[in-house]
């Protein structure tokens, strides 16, 4: 029973710890598309 909790929790640990990466590069994107988006709009500014 012991090991079969222990398999278990380490199972939704590794679920958990994917939602945080996929969570974090979500966030990576929206950040680099924002970024992105600055640089445009003072370029295009400056032109």
């Amino acid at each position: 029973m012991c090991l079969q909790k222990d398999s278990s929790k380490s199972m939704i640990h590794q679920q958990i710890e994917a939602i945080n990466r996929s969570k974090l590069t979500s966030c990576n994107k929206l950040l680099d598309l924002v970024s992105l988006d600055l640089v445009f709009d003072s370029s295009t500014r400056r032109a």
